[in-house]
């Protein structure tokens, strides 16, 4: 249970308290919008910009889908912790942090960054931005495996509640023909030991059209990395289910982001197989999971769907039967 609620009142008295503004500031705050997980704020005062992050218990979702809260501590630690390890400017900054509220306090980025999820949505796809993510994402992992972080987030049951569960097993209980094959990516998810951010989308990576920042690390656990090269590419492949006119873009940027990944990540020689079979999971999941796509209308839906449940069927899967299969996916 946290101590108090963030608002609009109590952000404000938290960055006067803890000497990030002065005392007399006035504070402009209002709610972020898009995100499920989060209370989200941004707050403006004597020329600064501030993000204020505290999770719910409970998830802005139809179906129930609760979480603890002490994800908030993952996010923090991960977020100084690997300040040092990714390319200057990639991490949004701490500021402060309330354990006793789980409230995080970010430095905001300018203006004129929006998400890369807003941008391709706009049909404004950058195959460089997908290079740039590819090589983000390795340096990441390749951290994972250094002496100061080895053994670090492993949190196993915060990502069960907030990934394997909710997408997978849900999807599983929607299609039972199909569980196996979904209950064998759970499986498969915890024989591996790297570190995985969990939650690697273009909605938690902003950009200016030249940098990318990634924000969001309460999902930060040790797992199979191949998660998070799948995660990114699936909503690529949702973006050209939703935008066909952008497909072949998409494919680019997707090509772009596998390509610097696999030549900046340490060596993974089965790693592309199992990219292949998590996408087909969690294109299935996206659409029958806890946490549905939400610009998929119901014909993208079953399109999204079958191209999900071809890969999880296929016995030697390629991540990019996805993208070849999308005028043939019904």
């Amino acid at each position: 249970m946290v101590a108090w609620e963030l608002t609009p009142q109590t952000g404000a008295e938290l960055l006067r308290s803890q000497g990030l503004v002065s005392s007399a500031a006035s504070v402009n705050v209002h709610p972020l919008e898009g995100g499920v997980s989060s209370i989200v704020l941004l707050a403006e005062a004597e020329g600064s910009r501030f993000v204020l992050k505290q999770p719910l218990s409970r998830f802005r979702v139809a179906a129930e889908w609760r979480v603890d809260d002490r994800r908030a501590f993952v996010e923090h630690a991960f977020a100084r912790s690997m300040a040092a390890h990714v390319p200057p400017g990639s991490l949004a900054r701490v500021r402060t942090f309330l354990p006793e509220a789980r409230v995080l306090v970010f430095e905001a980025l300018p203006p004129t960054f929006a998400t890369w999820k807003q941008s391709l949505l706009a049909g404004n796809v950058d195959p460089g931005l997908g290079a740039r993510a590819g090589r983000l994402l390795a340096s990441i992992h390749a951290a994972g495996e250094g002496e100061d972080l080895r053994g670090r987030f492993r949190h196993p049951d915060l990502f069960d509640e907030q990934r394997l569960d909710p997408y997978f097993r849900h999807a599983a209980r929607a299609r039972p023909d199909l569980a196996p094959a979904l209950e064998a990516l759970v499986h498969r998810f915890g024989e591996r030991e790297d570190l995985v951010h969990g939650d690697f989308s273009p909605k938690n990576l902003l950009t200016d059209g030249d940098r990318l920042v990634l924000v969001d690390h309460e999902v930060a656990t040790r797992g199979d990395a191949a998660f998070d090269v799948a995660f990114l590419v699936s909503h690529l492949v949702l973006k050209a289910v939703r935008r066909p006119r952008d497909a072949s873009a998409l494919r680019e940027a997707a090509d772009a982001f596998v390509e610097a990944y696999e030549q900046h990540a340490p060596a993974d020689e089965d790693g592309p197989g199992r990219v292949a079979a998590y996408l087909g999971g969690l294109l299935l999941a996206r659409v029958l999971g806890k946490s549905p796509v939400e610009y998929l209308d119901e014909a993208g839906q079953v399109k999204a769907s079958a191209l999900g449940e071809r890969l999880l069927k296929d016995a030697a899967p390629k991540w990019r039967d996805a993208f070849d299969h999308l005028g043939s996916a019904e």
